[in-house]
């Protein structure tokens, strides 16, 4: 058991968020190998718009299947042209999702670039990375007697921004309600405590505004983790991590909550997260341990 668990703890180091691909994954993807370490589609000699992935060994544990992680997965023009999409970076998922004005402003063709990042987001998901980002693709395909680029990039903002989180999840992860929209965790009294704005429009939904650690008070936030809607990918560091890691998970669970949710492992230094539990026991099954 204690071998499984340094294997589990070893891997989770080496492959940044936890991404894992088997020999047979690779022997079976789209992607067209250029290296040991390079692949691309449609292809490596193909000269049009197309998506580069960068791939690293597992280091430790053992590992037989000859497993790689994803180490940068990104789509763009080709030939130093311009990238309009970064999917996977050092390892990390990046969230970001296709924006329509970042294809057209490098000379692309949308349809190509759907094409390609679904074909990216397929092999992310196989390595058992979150591709919500890349869900509502579709839905970008605007047709417009104006600028098409300039609607799919107002609603790929409104996908990107509009979380919705019900007060029966906030009391659900014990945060309490205050004046005006904000709800606090373990309470506004609390110093320090987890902030949560909630902005309601017209119809009534309620929509996640802000969600940070801070010294209440007025007097300034530890980490900011959602701005705006938007997650700010502040990073928490370990020190910061150790001193408040109730409030941190608080704040992290709650994300998870909202509709569409947060992903917040990119936020967690350590493996407390479903996703990073599930990608260590497949590693416990590809291991045989």
């Amino acid at each position: 058991m204690i071998f499984k668990n340094l294997c589990i703890a070893a891997f989770l180091s080496n492959a940044a968020m936890g991404n894992l691909l088997t020999s047979s994954d690779m022997g079976n993807t789209v992607f067209g190998k250029k290296s040991d370490t390079d692949y691309f589609y449609p292809g490596p000699k193909f000269e049009g718009e197309h998506c580069h992935l960068v791939v690293a060994p597992l280091m430790s544990p053992p590992n037989p299947k000859k497993s790689v992680y994803i180490e940068s997965l990104s789509c763009g023009m080709g030939n130093n042209k311009g990238t309009y999409i970064h999917m996977v970076t050092d390892g990390l998922p990046t969230g970001d999702a296709l924006d329509a004005k970042m294809v057209a402003k490098f000379g692309g063709d949308w349809d190509s670039a759907v094409k390609n990042v679904k074909q990216a987001a397929a092999l992310m998901k196989t390595a058992g990375i979150d591709t919500t980002p890349y869900d509502n693709l579709r839905r970008l395909d605007v047709e417009s007697k104006g600028d098409p680029f300039n609607l799919a990039a107002e609603a790929l903002a409104s996908l990107k921004e509009k979380h919705t989180l019900s007060t029966t999840s906030l009391r659900a992860e014990s945060f309490v309600k205050s004046t005006g929209n904000g709800w606090y965790y373990p309470s506004s009294s609390s110093r320090p405590h987890v902030h949560v704005s909630i902005q309601v429009d017209s119809a009534g939904n309620r929509y996640v505004d802000y969600v940070g650690l801070t010294n209440g008070g007025s007097t300034g936030a530890i980490t900011d983790l959602v701005k705006s809607g938007k997650m700010t990918m502040n990073s928490i560091s370990q020190t910061n991590w150790d001193l408040y890691e109730d409030y941190y998970c608080a704040a992290l669970d709650v994300m998870e909550l909202a509709s569409p949710r947060y992903v917040t492992d990119a936020y967690r230094p350590c493996p407390v997260s479903a996703a990073r539990t599930a990608i260590a026991q497949r590693l416990s099954q590809l291991l045989d341990i």
